[in-house]
């Protein structure tokens, strides 16, 4: 998600942030961590139980994070073609 903000930004001319990005994905991490610890810890559910709660919950992630992206890039393609610069072509300069 970050490389394709990096690109859009550079082609359109304008940075916009993603309304779920790296931030939001670490908080909800730690929640989850905090919510499993409370109900191993407190409420007596089994280890077995907790890991299965916690591959669901990565699952459930990992297809979000793939809708996402792929919203996203549908949703980034249409800006950067309505409104973006020509890609830039020319020969790189390398340190004289």
């Amino acid at each position: 998600m970050a490389v394709l903000t990096n690109i859009k930004s550079k082609m359109v001319g304008e940075f916009t942030l993603a309304r779920f990005g790296p931030t939001e994905f670490k908080t909800l991490s730690v929640l989850f961590g905090l919510t499993i610890s409370t109900f191993v810890g407190g409420w007596g559910i089994t280890t077995d139980a907790a890991q299965r709660m916690t591959f669901c919950f990565v699952l459930v992630l990992f297809l979000a994070g793939l809708v996402q992206l792929k919203l996203s890039l549908r949703r980034a393609i249409r800006e950067v073609n309505a409104e973006g610069a020509a890609p830039d072509t020319t020969e790189w300069q390398i340190g004289e």
